[in-house]
């Protein structure tokens, strides 16, 4: 890793850039210490991604190594990438945001994640919440590098201590990760592109990756009525037992909300209703499109108020499943955003 420093002849930083733009293969010119402030991308033609105004401030901007040999970085058949227009994704939700190329075609969410992804050509950009537990465990930058190690198999790796970059190659594919690991939230960016195309799209890599930043504060929970946990508690049940349906607007609000649920909530909602709010908040952290831990026993909920449990005989095996008793699904009424 190589710090950039001030004061150096002309010639030198002219060569510095060259060797950025020329031998970037794994995507990340910056993997230093991110910054958490907002960065505002315009939808406006960039004279260069590596000049953009979204670029950070010396003090947390650093040179990386290639993942690969610089040799295999110098490809006559992938020019280099051309100016680009960015514009800015917003998620309030999670509380971050990305520049993504103007071009790219959104492909909608990232799958059982709140998220969005984009392509074009051989190109993937994708970036979700969660919340760290997610999986049962809490998430910690450790527990995050290692997993990603055992998966991934990086070649370089960089981490603080709420972040993580990790990237390398897979198959043909050069990859990026960069991961924001919160008190209660994890934010994660995934890029994925042709190795052969490395030239081509570094620079891009670079404005996008450099882009992807946090709102100031992240200590912040949603807080659920209880009508709300029942009903995605039972909308995700029946993914299980299926083909059962909700009303459109529930299971779209369903997929929207479903990894809002948190423990976190707990301290805000009516001391009744805490004992059930804990075991629906379970129940859905472990249905909503997780695979559940071999250790782990699936949260069952005995009772819900206003709901009728229902058996069918199918030819499989048993149906159950919840549905309102009096056949009237409720009204969602939207959480509330509580500070920590």
């Amino acid at each position: 890793m190589i710090k950039r420093k001030q004061g150096v002849f002309g010639a030198a930083i002219l060569l510095g850039g060259m060797v950025l733009i020329g031998c970037g293969t794994a995507a990340h010119p910056i993997a230093g210490a991110p910054t958490h402030h907002s960065h505002t991308v315009s939808p406006s033609p960039a004279a260069s991604p590596l000049t953009s105004s979204t670029t950070p401030s010396s003090s947390s901007v650093t040179t990386l190594s290639s993942p690969t040999s610089s040799t295999s970085a110098q490809s006559p058949s992938t020019p280099a990438s051309p100016s680009l227009s960015y514009v800015t994704y917003h998620n309030k939700i999670w509380g971050y945001s990305l520049a993504v190329p103007q071009t790219f075609t959104e492909s909608g969410p990232v799958e059982d994640r709140d998220g969005r992804s984009w392509s074009s050509d051989s190109v993937n950009i994708a970036v979700y919440g969660e919340h760290r537990n997610a999986l049962g465990s809490m998430e910690t930058v450790a527990s995050a590098l290692s997993t990603l190690d055992h998966q991934k198999h990086p070649s370089y790796q960089a981490h603080g201590s709420d972040w993580l970059v990790v990237s390398g190659t897979h198959g043909s594919q050069i990859y990026y990760i960069k991961e924001f690991i919160g008190s209660t939230n994890m934010d994660v960016l995934s890029i994925a592109y042709p190795a052969i195309d490395k030239n081509h799209w570094s620079s891009m890599v670079s404005v996008v990756s450099r882009s992807f930043s946090l709102s100031p504060s992240q200590s912040t929970t949603w807080v659920f009525p209880l009508s709300d946990l029942e009903e995605i508690y039972a909308t995700l049940s029946y993914r299980s037992v299926g083909p059962i349906f909700p009303p459109t607007a529930i299971q779209q609000a369903v997929r929207h909300w479903k990894y809002q649920v948190s423990l976190a909530m707990l301290p805000y909602v009516p001391q009744r209703d805490a004992s059930l709010d804990a075991t629906l908040i379970k129940a859905i952290q472990q249905y909503r499109g997780r695979i559940i831990p071999s250790n782990k026993t699936l949260v069952k909920v005995s009772s819900l108020p206003g709901w009728s449990f229902q058996r069918d005989q199918l030819p499989s095996g048993n149906r159950d499943f919840w549905w309102p008793s009096n056949n009237h699904w409720p009204t969602w009424i939207t959480p509330i955003k509580q500070s920590l």
